[in-house]
């Protein structure tokens, strides 16, 4: 999540980062919370899944919001859908996977899978 909040406040609002989180929702959610001015320098394209605790608008039937609970199910984390836009037309220039420093990453092809030293190639 620092990553993200990192990479989101060096973005500027008029050039915002596009996020397309492969994992939990709840990640963005939480990102969220704990910088909530990244709201204004982030788009988030969500590509599917649907979380248990995911509340849809009654109206639009378009995702309205996302809870998260820990292992004894105290909600931990909660967050509201605004400007939900479904099949926007966005440029693919837009996503760039970059890991964080640190990270490795693995190639799939139809030769199998080798680990990625923490910089792509």
């Amino acid at each position: 999540m620092e990553d993200l909040i990192a990479r989101a406040l060096a973005s500027p609002e008029d050039d915002p980062l596009y996020v397309a989180p492969i994992g939990a929702i709840t990640n963005i959610a939480s990102a969220i919370r704990l910088a909530p001015e990244i709201v204004r320098r982030i788009v988030v394209v969500w590509l599917g899944g649907q979380p248990h605790h995911l509340h849809f608008a009654r109206d639009s039937k378009l995702p309205a919001g996302v809870q998260a609970f820990d292992t004894a199910g105290k909600r931990v984390t909660a967050a509201a859908f605004r400007n939900v836009k479904t099949d926007k037309d966005v440029s693919l220039s837009r996503f760039k996977f970059t890991p964080p420093e640190g990270a490795q990453h693995i190639e799939f092809s139809d030769a199998g899978t080798k680990l990625l030293p923490s910089a792509p190639p």
